[in-house]
């Protein structure tokens, strides 16, 4: 009898994945592996074709399959970052590690405005090959309690000055985490133009501008594509990372206006840039280009279907991911759509902790929204933007939970709810929303120095502070009450807790009592000077409520010093210094009234050249 045999071949390496699909339909089109929930001697059982296509296989230990797909944070060029040691970036690295978030952002060159001592705000945290004039020093100036006296660093970024970022690529990599480069060029550019006017964009005459390229100048293309090409070649290759983020946002209106460059469209001339970088580094070996999305889908109209045609006749259709960044609490701006990408590779960036230098800055329903609309758009990866401030730790557990698990994770105040049981107890968390609800009471806002650092159209410069926030907050006594009460209570939920999360909650809480103790008596001295002359009150009793007032703020600085790391005490105390050196001007002023030397209308509300802006040249 006749046998014929039949051969059924069945991919079982992708079964159980679809049946995952078959079970949630939302998945399909996403990557989808299949394993168990330990970190620890577990493999990848299953893996659809899109988890395939970012290298995920049947047998991959959990560990590398997770870092396939990014999960992480982006660390800005800002103050507190740029005083890091090597030894701070590893201890973020492990932070980082223990919440299985595998992708590490540095910011190694951005620029922003004119702020605190009239210069522009400067950072580049890398070398430049044959540039040595290519630098930034920072100089700060703050009080320190613990030493009663005024305090002054000039300092180069130590990853600059001591060329490290190799170390922290090779430990990333030995924790799991992907470190990667954060380089700008078009926005956020005006240290390599200013020090290197060739290369600056131009006025309509030829004449260079402070920020931005000619992008008709070809040695600007081939100064950055070298660049870029050391960096990845010298500290990511040898390492094994093949991710690099040109970033390419708020370029806005700034770009060069030479004849040459005129005769291009912005748009045209922003999408051939994007292009050439991509192109420039997938040559080099770079597998993924990161590239922000807002200059392509809010300042212009620069991400369409022919710009994408384009990347797939050029190979880069498949290296190239769009990064949509929104930050807002409140809602998602509908041009930070990962939808608005025609099926290119994206990330989304939430914001998880910023501002710590001035004040506090929640921002956990942000991580949550962003993080729901990945899920939803199918992203693929996930990192947020960043300082590192261990008093966020909500905001870092709730983008590890969002990320992850977002199906599970629930609303972000039952998120809460499980975080607080996690981290601490239910006093953790009624501190922390108290911190929360504070920061979004209408008297918040205004009383914070920082936002006074910046040059504002029909305000004068310096600006006068505390001047501007008593003209804002003098009518809003409860809520000035309100601030120095939650602080103080949020403090004693705290007390005696030693772990480096509630450490820095007490820190917050006590800079958020101090304020509203200082403006609370400040405000009352700002009403006695406007009000009826006939109705004023003892202006020796003022003073002893600001005295009492600038001892609060001594002593909340004094916790700063020593609840705070090390790399963000001199810009948290630069701020509060302001505050400090005012109250005793203030005082001053309230006993010259009292003896007559100083009439209540003669009282000057800033000082002119205060310790935040004392090197500020005098125009």
């Amino acid at each position: 009898m006749d046998s014929q045999r039949i051969i059924l071949h069945v991919d079982m390496d992708a079964f159980f994945a679809s049946v995952e699909e078959l079970c949630d339909p939302g998945l399909a089109g996403k990557p989808v592996m299949v394993c168990g929930n330990r970190e620890t001697r577990t493999v990848v059982a299953a893996a659809n074709y899109e988890a395939r296509k970012y290298g995920v296989s049947s047998g991959m230990p959990l560990g590398i399959a997770r870092a396939k797909c990014p999960r992480g944070v982006f660390i800005e060029d800002k103050w507190g970052p740029d005083l890091m040691e090597l030894d701070d970036w590893k201890r973020l690295i492990d932070y980082l590690a223990e919440r299985k978030l595998n992708n590490l952002g540095i910011g190694l060159y951005g620029c922003w405005c004119v702020q605190y001592d009239g210069t522009i705000t400067e950072w580049i945290n890398v070398p430049v090959p044959g540039h040595p004039e290519l630098r930034r020093e920072w100089t700060i100036r703050w009080y320190s309690p613990s030493d009663n006296e005024e305090k002054e660093i000039t300092y180069l970024p130590p990853i600059f000055e001591q060329d490290f970022l190799g170390e922290i690529v090779a430990y990333g990599r030995e924790r799991g985490v992907e470190v990667i480069p954060y380089v700008n060029s078009l926005g956020h550019n005006t240290l390599i133009p200013r020090l290197i006017p060739d290369f600056a964009a131009k006025t309509e005459d030829g004449e260079p501008e402070e920020f931005g390229y000619c992008l008709s100048n070809p040695a600007v293309a081939e100064f950055v594509k070298g660049w870029y090409g050391h960096i990845y070649e010298t500290y990511l290759k040898p390492h094994g990372v093949h991710t690099f983020h040109i970033q390419l946002d708020e370029v806005g209106t700034g770009f060069c206006r030479c004849e040459q460059c005129r005769q291009t469209p912005n748009e045209r001339m922003f999408q051939d840039w994007a292009m050439t970088l991509a192109k420039h580094l997938v040559s080099l070996g770079v597998q993924n280009v990161v590239i922000y999305n807002d200059q392509f889908t809010r300042h212009m109209s620069a991400w369409d279907e022919a710009f994408v045609e384009r990347l797939r006749e050029e190979g880069l259709i498949d290296h190239v991911i769009i990064d949509w960044w929104w930050y807002s609490n409140e809602s998602i701006n509908p041009q930070a759509d990962p939808k608005m990408g025609y099926g290119v590779r994206s990330w989304v960036k939430p914001m998880t902790c910023y501002y710590n230098w001035s004040r506090w800055d929640p921002r956990q329903r942000n991580v949550e929204k962003m993080l729901q609309r990945a899920h939803t758009e199918r992203a693929e990866g996930a990192a947020s933007y960043s300082v590192f401030d261990p008093a966020w730790g909500l905001e870092f557990d709730a983008l590890a939970e969002y990320a992850w698990n977002n199906r599970g994770a629930g609303p972000i105040h039952l998120f809460e709810e499980k975080w607080a049981a996690v981290r601490g107890d239910g006093d953790l968390l009624e501190a922390r929303r108290l911190l929360d609800r504070a920061a979004a009471a209408p008297g918040f806002g205004p009383i914070w120095y920082y936002a006074y650092t910046y040059q504002r159209a029909g305000k004068p410069w310096p600006r006068r502070y505390p001047l501007e926030a008593l003209e804002a907050v003098a009518d809003l006594p409860e809520d000035l009450q309100m601030l120095r009460q939650a602080g103080e209570r949020a403090r004693l939920l705290l007390d005696g807790r030693s772990d480096d999360l509630s450490r820095g909650m007490i820190a917050e809480a006590a800079r958020l009592q101090c304020h509203g103790h200082a403006f609370q008596a400040m405000a009352q001295a700002f009403e006695a000077a406007r009000g009826d002359a006939d109705d004023r009150p003892d202006p020796m009793s003022l003073a002893a409520e600001i005295d009492r007032a600038r001892a609060s703020v001594v002593e909340a600085m004094a916790v700063m010093e020593t609840h705070k790391p090390h790399y963000l005490v001199p810009c948290c105390l630069r701020d509060m210094s302001v505050l400090h050196e005012f109250l005793g001007f203030l005082s001053e002023q309230l006993a010259e009234i009292a003896d007559g030397s100083r009439e209540w209308s003669g009282i000057e509300w800033f000082i002119e050249n205060e310790i935040a802006q004392r090197g500020r040249a005098v125009q």
